[in-house]
């Protein structure tokens, strides 16, 4: 039998099968990587803040939201002292509420309020009476998204609109002490004026507050029949401090719109200084 030759075609065709082969073997494997993927790292959120710390704020520091600021000794001098510190409570009917919801500060108006009261020896009322003030911080956002639900009260006191005053060495129970303090609420102006303004009695004035008055809870704020009740307790406090004196002068006020839906329940008894 003859052998059938190969034509031209059938071996060019031999040929370039023979190259596509020898291509395709030289093509690079993709390599496996043995090397483990490094799990990702975890920080833990910074620590609460520490009742007793004390702080050098400035005014504007003080009303921000949340302070950053080293705490120093408090032996030095400082305007800002933590007196209470605790966890947020952020359920609301299930729902968990950011920390600068209008119903997070609330709370924290009241709770931070009322242990400052306790902190300073007196009832919730006095505080009408003095410079001292309860301001807080809680988590910034991304301390808040780390975990972080911590709220710190501190105290100041404010030397007027806009600036803060030293604080004494030994505040808590000073409300509950004998004596005048430079940190009492003192106004420069005629109470219920236009230029009135609120300074501690350290600073030149011309009238002191004298009282707090409590109004009922449900009162209906600058209710008139309440204003004249208060005003006539007023009186009374001006005719005792008196005493034969048969010309005095007195003043109430209400608390402000803001103090008011905060939850203040007490205007101030004026008297000149």
């Amino acid at each position: 039998m003859r052998q059938r030759a190969i034509g031209p075609t059938v071996l060019a065709l031999l040929i370039w099968m023979s190259l596509l082969t020898a291509c395709g073997n030289d093509t690079p494997q993709a390599q496996v990587s043995s090397t483990p993927t490094p799990a990702p790292s975890y920080s833990p959120p910074p620590p609460a803040p520490e009742v007793g710390s004390c702080h050098d704020l400035t005014y504007q520091q003080a009303t921000a939201a949340t302070q950053n600021s080293d705490p120093i000794p408090c032996t030095k001098p400082h305007t800002s002292r933590t007196f209470a510190t605790g966890t947020l409570d952020q359920l609301r009917d299930g729902h968990l509420l950011a920390v600068d919801s209008k119903a997070a500060q609330r709370n924290l108006t009241t709770t931070c309020t009322d242990r400052m009261a306790q902190f300073l020896g007196a009832r919730t009322p006095e505080l009408q009476l003095t410079q001292f003030k309860a301001i807080w911080f809680t988590p910034s956002f991304a301390q808040a998204d780390d975990g972080s639900n911590w709220f710190r009260c501190d105290l100041v006191a404010l030397k007027r609109d806009g600036e803060l005053m030293r604080l004494p060495s030994a505040p808590k129970g000073i409300l509950g002490r004998a004596g005048d303090s430079p940190y009492a609420t003192c106004g420069a102006g005629t109470p219920g004026s236009a230029d009135f303004k609120k300074v501690a009695c350290a600073v030149a004035h011309q009238w002191r507050a004298t009282k707090a008055i409590e109004i009922p809870a449900k009162t209906r704020y600058l209710d008139p029949a309440q204003t004249q009740s208060a005003d006539a307790s007023c009186k009374d406090v001006a005719a005792g401090a008196a005493g034969s004196n048969l010309k005095f002068r007195w003043v109430f006020t209400w608390p402000t719109k803001q103090q008011w839906h905060s939850g203040v329940r007490a205007g101030i008894c004026w008297l000149p200084a």
